[in-house]
């Protein structure tokens, strides 16, 4: 896997421990809302902190990433005990110059006939502005917060963050945190090690009734519901989304 160099030191972690696992399983969306997970190797992270994949055009996938961008990318060291989940938007295209850029030869039994395979394609792996996370801690987890497109507000902490795209946060374990999108369409990567939080997201999660962003919500969340399964999965939420209490 190619690791463009990271401006940020944390980001620089985020492309080592992908680089080491390699291998990420790409959850995507059925029509009827069942979740599929596959196999994808991980061929660059760029210095935007994007990921870069091949795949098959004319795989189940590609159809499930037109319907539904939402999408989830999940790597495991088990030698070090390293996870981590990234959930982001797809997109899916070709582009002749990109596509030699990252050309490598162990994918031709996938794609015999090379670069000008017919079913060749690129896989580059958003929020809706004033949408984003409770106010919670995590005791024994660290998250990490990288803005791709658009702009978000994180709280760590006494400390308020505006980033715009290409800026990181770090909300180190036993600290609060939280984040908001002040734009519409805004992309991050976040990151956990160890991911805990992967129990809260399928205890929370629900299928998708289309492959569209659901509407906003029109009530408060059920907190007397979230709080018992945060505790569950190593997450204690102190305060609904929104700027913290003191701000």
């Amino acid at each position: 896997m190619k690791k463009q160099p990271q401006a940020d030191p944390n980001m620089q972690k985020l492309a080592d421990l992908v680089g080491e696992a390699t291998i990420a399983m790409l959850t995507t969306a059925e029509p009827d809302g069942t979740l599929r997970s596959r196999p994808l190797a991980t061929l660059e992270m760029d210095s935007e902190g994007k990921l870069w994949f091949f795949i098959a055009m004319s795989s189940g996938k590609v159809g499930e990433i037109d319907q539904h961008r939402k999408v989830n990318l999940s790597y495991a060291n088990i030698d070090k005990q390293d996870y981590v989940s990234i959930s982001g938007h797809a997109r899916l295209f070709r582009d002749p110059e990109k596509m030699r850029e990252l050309w490598t030869p162990w994918v031709e039994p996938w794609f015999p006939e090379g670069l000008n395979d017919p079913d060749l394609g690129l896989l580059e792996v958003t929020v809706r502005a004033g949408e984003g996370s409770p106010w919670h801690v995590h005791p024994d987890e660290d998250e990490w917060f990288y803005v791709l497109e658009g702009e978000f507000t994180v709280y760590v902490g006494d400390s308020r963050l505006s980033l715009p795209a290409g800026s990181f946060a770090f909300g180190p374990r036993g600290v609060p945190h939280t984040f908001m999108a002040e734009t519409d369409e805004a992309r991050a990567l976040i990151g956990f090690q160890p991911f805990l939080f992967e129990g809260f997201l399928r205890e929370v999660g629900e299928p998708a009734a289309e492959r569209v962003l659901p509407p906003p919500l029109q009530a408060p969340p059920d907190m007397a519901r979230l709080l018992p399964i945060g505790a569950r999965n190593g997450m204690e939420i102190l305060g609904p989304p929104g700027p913290p209490p003191a701000h």
